[in-house]
């Protein structure tokens, strides 16, 4: 089994959950990554690793690893399979599996956990079928066992009515029943206690005023004053279980790290700073090309920090460290969290931290005595240097916008020139602007409209230009003299053989330049009746198809060169 390890550090591990049990220390096993909740696969799912997962949220030890999807399948993307913990690790994602979304799995067998917590005093859990409903047994009952539900612990919480089980209204269960917690008094402190309790991360915020609903039932506790070091909420001083002064609006909230995977660093208040998100394990920064009030007040939302008054740039709270995760934010203001708003993807960006730049570019590597038509291999690098160096830059840096395009077709349609994605020719791009991948194969097909199969066209001369007239100067030839002008870049695979001919060639920029880039073709009807039209071209020596007609010219484009970015490893800036 191929399997990736990884080990605990400073960097915080990604949140994990339990979903869709009666308590936060039992349910299926989710994690969020990429700012997405996903499940774990039950292959090789055992005791140890549901220890990881309890100990991960402050709920014990582990009393039962649950396979089958038995606290219902989960949705989106399947996070981790094959996972094999030895125990001792300090989070589930530091335990071996097969890599991040590598699985072959389906949601049927999303694992699950029961820790100690859950459970009453003097309580062991009996595995039900996946149909049925957990039952927990008496462990100093002997045979034959009576059943009863599932008992609440005292001093269980629960987050109600936020987006997911690290924000809401705080809960928690006395006598077996839930109840609420009024917020007289309440603050970031005793949040904090609730968060670390959930193993939800830190605490964002402690909204009052049942920001999250009202609750019914008892209010169990009043004027909680914790020190922000207590294992439970519980722990803290109050005035005593179902002792207050207050009424279901007063209802205490809170909002942990976890439920919001985005956080305001480097200034006085958890609501002012440098923006920063958690993604693929990692927190990094945003960068500030086109970063506008509308994007502020996505993140300030998130928050829960109200409207945004500014959107400071460059760097005014310091600069970051680690990876850039986004460029181009677009919001509309709308959107319920920053990774939401469009962008450029995760990762892709031309921004630094202010004390470096970065070069990227793409090595093309051929066979050695190469002499026929071969792919490169492709070889992206980035180079990072100080900006307090002198350095000089002299390539082309970025494509250039074109708008419009040429079809290949010739007079009266009686010929047709088209570009094709696939070395079958099967699949045609459309006609107009086609984008292409530097260093690709581009493979084009010729046809001619002729009912009488007697003729063959003949590929007389083929060339690239950055202009879409035929007649323009700056070529670069691709067929010369019915022959391919470079057997290494060029490859003829059918010509003067029947009404329709092909070849290929490698995508490459001309004279080094991101410009639109026009293929062009002259090409004749050559009588296959009165002579061989197919060109010999084991020689180099010019040679000619007699008996044949020319044809108008043909083109086909503009066809823009897409460049792939490579992500540098920015951790040693």
């Amino acid at each position: 089994m191929f399997s990736l390890s990884s080990t605990c550090n400073t960097s915080d591990p990604p949140p994990v959950r339990l979903v869709n049990g009666s308590s936060p220390c039992a349910g299926r096993v989710e994690i969020l990554l990429n700012g997405r909740w996903g499940t774990v696969c039950d292959d090789f799912w055992d005791l140890q690793d549901a220890n990881v997962v309890c100990r991960q949220l402050n709920c014990g030890r582990a009393v039962a690893a649950l396979q089958n999807a038995r606290f219902g399948q989960g949705t989106g993307p399947i996070w981790l399979d094959d996972v094999n913990c030895n125990g001792q690790e300090c989070s589930i994602t530091a335990c071996r599996h097969l890599g991040f979304g590598v699985h072959n799995c389906g949601h049927v067998e999303d694992a699950g956990v029961i820790c100690e917590a859950h459970l009453g005093p003097g309580t062991n859990v009996t595995i039900p079928p996946p149909e049925e409903t957990t039952h927990i047994t008496q462990s100093h009952t002997s045979p034959p066992q009576t059943t009863q539900n599932v008992t609440l612990a005292d001093g269980q919480i629960r987050l109600i009515g936020g987006n997911s089980s690290c924000s809401g209204r705080v809960e928690i269960s006395f006598s077996g029943q839930w109840g609420t917690v009024c917020d007289d008094f309440w603050d970031v402190t005793d949040a904090q206690v609730v968060c670390r309790q959930l193993g939800c991360g830190r605490v964002l915020s402690a909204p009052g005023n049942a920001r999250f609903g009202q609750g019914s039932g008892p209010i169990w506790l009043d004027d909680v004053r914790c020190d922000g070091q207590e294992s439970m909420l519980s722990k803290c001083p109050h005035r005593g279980i179902g002792s207050h002064n207050c009424h279901h609006s007063e209802d205490a909230g809170v909002v942990c790290e976890a439920a919001a995977p985005v956080r305001l660093v480097n200034s006085g208040s958890r609501c002012t700073g440098r923006v920063e998100i958690y993604h693929n394990n990692q927190w990094g920064t945003v960068c500030d090309d086109l970063w506008d009030i509308n994007d502020a007040n996505v993140v300030c939302r998130q928050l829960d920090c109200g409207r945004a008054r500014s959107a400071p740039q460059g760097a005014f709270y310091g600069p970051g460290s680690g990876p850039i995760w986004l460029d181009d934010v677009n919001c509309s203001g709308r959107e319920s969290s920053i990774t939401d708003c469009r962008h450029p993807g995760f990762g892709n960006h031309n921004c630094t931290n202010g004390t470096h730049g970065i070069y990227s570019n793409t090595l093309f590597v051929y066979p050695a005595n190469n002499n026929s038509f071969a792919v490169p291999e492709k070889i992206p690098f980035s180079c990072v240097y100080s900006l307090d160096t002198d350095s000089t830059l002299n390539v082309a840096v970025g494509p250039l916008p074109v708008e419009g395009g040429v079809s290949g077709f010739g007079p009266n349609t009686v010929a047709q020139m088209r570009l094709y994605r696939d070395s079958g020719f099967t699949s045609a791009y459309p006609g107009g602007r086609v984008t292409m991948e530097l260093g690709s194969p581009l493979y084009v097909g010729v046809t001619v409209d002729r009912r009488d199969q007697s003729f063959a066209v003949v590929l007389d001369d083929c060339y690239a230009s950055h202009s879409p007239r035929p007649s323009s100067f700056g070529r670069y030839p691709l067929i010369s003299n019915k022959c391919s002008a470079d057997r290494r870049q060029v490859a003829v695979i059918e010509n003067g053989s029947s009404l329709r001919a092909r070849f290929s060639a490698l995508f490459f920029l001309l004279q080094g330049e991101y410009r639109d880039v026009y293929l062009h073709c002259n090409l004749s009807l050559c009588d296959r009746r009165r002579t061989s039209c197919v060109p010999s071209c084991s020689r180099r020596r010019a040679r000619s198809v007699s008996d044949s007609a020319p044809l108008k010219s043909l083109t086909v484009g503009p066809i823009i060169c897409e460049y792939k970015y490579y992500k540098p490893d920015y951790k040693n800036l």
